[in-house]
């Protein structure tokens, strides 16, 4: 059985060639990775059709080989029918599979085939190696798709190269998605459930990469009018993911794939509609022009007619939503100035249509879906698109008629996890997202939360951690709801009907500040505020980090619980704040510690005060511990932080002297505490985690003590 006359023709696996791709192997030479991606370029091309449907001459073609043993053979024709797969492809996929996959003696499989049982699970192990060498295809493909034009890539020649003498890529993967989500289950998987439940997924998961490549493939060409067109029909006939051949619905797993294969289907449309032309020409009505669809409207050509025909039937689900939004703004955009009722309002149906359709609650789940928690090229094409759409939204329409903002904000901070979004926030003042941020600082503290988590992947960056500061040093509004407290020593302004002023400065934690030795915020006397609904906005300029520590000091003062809303949602905020803080320090500890120190020393008070509560908030402990933790860096005194959190009784400490290891006695401390109470009966540790990150920076750094001693 293990006599191989030649394994040196046995062809490189695919996972292989995934390893080169990302840098992981031996072979770094960028001639050496071309040379492989030539030798598989009939594969890569192929992708899915390159496999085989089994056929009488390769069954004869393996008989009469002299080359192969007869049990060998045997065993090849029921991998072949087990896989519904070509005979000599199945040789072949064996032979990859005993290199690259068998942890096994190859001198035990003969025996091992004899038995059923042993048999059945080397098909089995087979059949899901042949699965990964399918997938690994494709993404191999996409891997060059989304790097090729990138030019901080190492291959980027090579990927370029390789695949400007493909020929059409994008035809071959468009054969392949309308063959494929056509695919019935085959009779070999028809037996039991289980079988047909593998087989279901892993069709859906190919449909998802073959998507993804073509997604990847338009973010650098146009889709031409007639290709938009036929994708428009073909993603309608499909249900855009959702009507499949096979009972993919039965199967738990198959939900979240089908809802990945619905966004995507969405982002080519809306790519397909070239949504970037839209966004980077805004207000600039000449340059809609040459928009395709436009000149195809204004023309009087029959394409555009026929595909916004198509639209206006669409009333089904989300996942046609952000279709239905990039038309109307299409449609919209090159003439915003006209009165309702003068002409075509087609826009208005159909941005309504998306609107009721949830069209951003759609784009913000996907995007914090699983398959998007990895950043990757397809994932920031994704981002890309989602956040222009919403931003294009927000500065042509009104952002009281989009919605929840908070949806919105979130869908902006999802995105700002892209460097280049993050870069273009800052560089565009009038953008949605910038104007929609804006907005919800004139708020400020409502929507305090959300706010905080938009700022935060922002402040991930050391280039733009000045600008998330400066932004909120300067808050330039203070809003509140209007109560009868805060309406007090209110006089209606002369000037304006709608404006009030105050008639006696209003002081704002002020026993907080007393306790904290430092300055109250006070709204003086003249202060105007407005009125807006049941909320109150005073035209008062402050520094939103000297209200964090006045905040986090009031919350210390309170008492609260799981029960009470209020508390829970001061918790909310005041982790957002602590994140935001350590974030900052992380990346400028010396230019910020002065400005955060007194609301840093506060965290040490929240690990003493709230491990004890009956609910503790464990997450809001453990962005105070990583908050510390920064301050016990190398460069940065872990010892005089490790002091002062050990007086907070936060730590294990010793309860005796040590005489000798047998009689160490040890007290958990507060940590100990919520270890055993809180963390582990709940298998999630996050406290914990932020415990051994302190630990190593401490241990780090007193490592770079000594050898500076030294």
């Amino acid at each position: 059985w293990s006599s191989i006359n030649s394994w040196e023709m046995v062809e490189c696996s695919n996972q292989l060639l995934w390893t080169i791709l990302l840098g992981r192997s031996a072979i770094v030479d960028r001639d050496e990775i071309l040379k492989q991606l030539k030798s598989k370029s009939d594969h890569l091309l192929k992708g899915l059709a390159y496999y085989k449907k089994p056929s009488p001459a390769a069954e004869r073609k393996l008989k009469t080989s002299k080359d192969i043993r007869q049990k060998r053979i045997e065993f090849v024709f029921a991998i072949s029918k087990h896989l519904d797969l070509d005979q000599e492809q199945s040789l072949q996929l064996l032979q990859m599979f005993l290199i690259d996959a068998y942890r096994g003696n190859w001198k035990e499989i003969g025996s091992k085939i004899g038995n059923e049982f042993e048999r059945h699970n080397l098909l089995q192990q087979i059949q899901s190696y042949y699965f990964s060498e399918r997938l690994y295809a494709l993404r191999c493909l996409k891997h060059l798709l989304g790097y090729w034009q990138d030019p901080n890539h190492p291959y980027r020649e090579v990927y370029s190269t390789f695949l400007e003498s493909a020929g059409d890529v994008v035809k071959a993967l468009w054969s392949q998605y309308k063959e494929h989500s056509r695919s019935e289950v085959p009779s070999s998987a028809q037996q039991s459930l289980e079988a047909e439940s593998q087989w279901t997924i892993q069709n859906l998961k190919e449909q998802c990469e073959l998507l993804e490549s073509i997604l990847l493939h338009y973010k650098d060409y146009v889709m031409p009018f007639p290709e938009l067109l036929e994708t428009t029909k073909l993603f309608h006939e499909r249900g855009f993911g959702q009507n499949q051949v096979t009972r993919a619905n039965v199967f738990t797993e198959s939900k979240p794939i089908m809802n990945h294969l619905s966004f995507l289907c969405s982002m080519i449309l809306v790519q397909g509609m070239d949504l970037e032309i839209l966004y980077t020409s805004h207000g600039k009505s000449q340059e809609y022009k040459e928009h395709f669809i436009l000149k195809d409207l204004s023309e009087g050509g029959t394409q555009g007619r026929e595909l916004e025909g198509l639209l206006c039937q669409w009333s089904e689900s989300s996942y046609q939503a952000p279709v239905l939004l990039t038309w109307a703004l299409l449609k919209y955009l090159p003439c915003g100035d006209r009165r309702e009722g003068e002409e075509d309002e087609t826009w208005k149906e159909l941005g309504d249509r998306a609107l009721n359709l949830n069209v951003f609650g759609f784009m913000l789940s996907s995007l914090k879906d699983s398959f998007c928690s990895v950043e990757r090229p397809v994932t920031s094409v994704c981002k890309v698109i989602s956040l222009h759409l919403m931003s294009l939204a927000v500065e042509t329409f009104s952002e009281e008629s989009l919605g929840n903002p908070e949806v919105l904000l979130a869908i902006a901070s999802e995105a700002f996890t892209h460097p280049r979004l993050m870069l273009e926030f800052w560089r565009e003042d009038e953008s949605g997202a910038r104007l929609l941020l804006n907005s919800a600082i004139s708020r400020f503290p409502m929507q305090l939360k959300q706010t905080l988590a938009t700022l935060l992947p922002l402040a991930a960056d050391p280039s733009s951690v000045h600008e998330v500061y400066q932004l909120l040093a300067a808050i330039p509004f203070y809003t509140e709801p209007a109560t009868e407290q805060s309406l007090k020593n209110c006089v209606d302004c002369e000037d304006c009907e709608a404006l009030l002023v105050l008639t006696k400065p209003r002081v704002l934690y002020h026993e907080e500040a007393k306790r904290l030795g430092c300055r109250p915020m006070v709204i003086p006397e003249g202060t105007v505020a407005q009125v807006c609904g049941d909320l109150m906005r005073w035209q008062h300029a402050f520094s939103a980090w000297e209200w964090f520590t006045l905040m986090c000091a009031n919350l210390l003062g309170t008492g609260g619980g799981a029960d009470d809303p209020s508390f829970i949602s001061s918790i909310e905020d005041a982790t957002g704040v602590a994140r935001l803080v350590s974030q900052i320090l992380k990346h400028d500890f010396a230019t910020f510690i002065t400005e955060f120190q007194p609301l840093v020393s506060l965290y040490h008070s929240v690990l003493q005060r709230f491990y004890a509560l009956p609910s503790p908030p464990v997450d809001f402990i453990a962005v105070c511990l990583e908050c510390i933790s920064v301050t016990t860096r190398p460069e940065n005194q872990g010892k005089k932080a490790w002091t002062l959190l050990a007086r907070t009784g936060f730590t294990p400490y010793l309860l005796s002297s040590v005489s000798s290891i047998e009689s160490v006695s040890v007290a958990p401390g507060h940590y100990g505490q919520l270890l055993n109470v809180w963390e582990r009966p709940r298998g999630v540790y996050p406290v914990t985690m932020a415990m051994l990150d302190l630990l190593l920076n401490i241990v780090e750094g007193k490592g770079e003590e000594d050898r500076d001693g030294e």
